[in-house]
């Protein structure tokens, strides 16, 4: 089966968890005998067509901002990225499009070609926010992305949620979706699973990992920091990621003496993420909007404990169910005291990075992920109707 997966960043160039999540399942897909193409703005140097591990890339545009100077998303990108999307699905034939809801714009185009050549359209959710989400976004202009997600709701009988909170959501919003919309969650690899080891420094090792923008909030692991430091002289924190608020981050770190003890990567590649999720000891993540939260995920089959908010519109706490695989708090002050009783105990922390790391085997790209996409994928093609599969099942794909 030829498949079009539609986004407008990708991975690595970009490593978002949406870009992640698009990569691990294209190149998984391809393993399983199909052809998938990402397609997105061109990042990459050079054709816009290329091959990574068999998933072939086709960038239909070159990329632009995806956020202005003061952090929020682009107006002008939604219409250009879309309006190239559009041109590219009417030369290139495929079996199915997967497109990601937003931003909302590439799917009226993607519905567009479904109506040309009656092909089977599935909708990806990262997040629902209806017209009050948006509104605090953005005000006035968060109305009209309001408008558009409701018309995407409406789009396809095939939707997928990245969480039971995306999920419940979208059918609270939208009761259309109620029976529309199965729950595909993020994974993570199990060959890449550690154990805490038994490095004593480790858990003096802070960690936040995300994109640099508001709702992240990272000013609360610098307000961490700065709150524990005089107690913990070993105590420092990694910052990985980049963004709008990076130059604001690292004044504040300054302003509070912390320079010596924050270190600011910038993105990293896979490799050298990988290297500080297993020399961290805690994961902080202040986000207040997660549709999932494939950092949390990562770092808990790392065996590193995590401290994350605990926010209406994040998933932090279906990922940490409900607090037994993590910390949840629900401001800077309570992070800082969770962090504490961390520090504080060795017995404490090892618990929790164990019951992290236990709580991750649930997901797994290889047995729980791609089987369960795979499962949408043949009821989009007509060729199933049951449930998600079990992982290891075969289906026999049209022609």
């Amino acid at each position: 089966m030829k498949i079009a997966m539609v986004y407008d960043a990708v991975y690595p160039e970009h490593i978002g968890g949406g870009e992640r999540r698009y990569w691990e399942l294209a190149r998984r897909l391809v393993q399983g005998g199909h052809e998938v193409w990402l397609v997105s703005m061109q990042y990459w140097d050079g054709p816009a067509r290329i091959t990574r591990q068999g998933v072939t890339l086709f960038g239909v545009c070159a990329a632009i901002p995806l956020f202005t100077a003061r952090g929020r998303r682009s107006v002008v990108e939604p219409v250009y990225f879309a309006w190239h999307v559009d041109r590219f699905l009417r030369r290139e034939p495929f079996d199915l499009i997967d497109c990601a809801a937003f931003p909302y714009l590439s799917c009226i185009a993607a519905w567009r070609h479904r109506r040309r050549r009656a092909l089977p359209l599935v909708i990806t959710w990262f997040e629902v926010r209806g017209w009050r989400g948006w509104w605090r976004y953005s005000g006035p202009l968060g109305l009209a992305a309001a408008l558009w997600e409701m018309v995407v709701a409406r789009l396809s009988v095939h939707n997928v949620a990245i969480s039971d909170l995306t999920l419940a959501q979208a059918r609270d919003l939208y009761p259309r979706l109620r029976q529309r919309m199965a729950l595909v969650p993020c994974g993570v690899e199990s060959a890449r699973r550690i154990g805490l080891g038994s490095d004593p420094a480790r858990r003096f090792r802070l960690l936040c990992v995300g994109r640099l923008v508001a709702h992240k909030r990272v000013e609360w692991a610098i307000e961490v920091l700065a709150g524990l430091a005089a107690k913990y002289p070993q105590l420092t924190l990694s910052v990985v990621g980049e963004g709008p608020e990076a130059g604001r981050l690292r004044r504040l770190a300054a302003h509070a003496g912390l320079t010596h003890r924050v270190t600011f990567h910038g993105r990293l590649d896979a490799d050298d993420l990988e290297q500080q999720y297993q020399t961290a000891g805690i994961l902080l993540s202040p986000s207040q909007q997660e549709g999932f939260g494939m950092v949390l995920a990562e770092a808990m089959a790392a065996g590193v404990a995590v401290v994350a908010a605990d926010a209406p519109r994040s998933a932090a706490g279906v990922v940490l169910a409900g607090g037994r695989a993590g910390t949840l708090v629900t401001s800077a002050a309570a992070m800082r005291d969770a962090v504490r009783s961390l520090l504080d105990d060795p017995r404490v922390h090892a618990a929790s990075a164990t019951r992290a790391a236990q709580s991750a085997m649930g997901f797994d790209w290889d047995r729980t992920v791609v089987p369960g996409l795979e499962g949408v994928y043949a009821r989009a093609m007509g060729v199933a109707t049951e449930p998600t599969p079990t992982a290891g099942e075969t289906r026999r794909w049209p022609s």
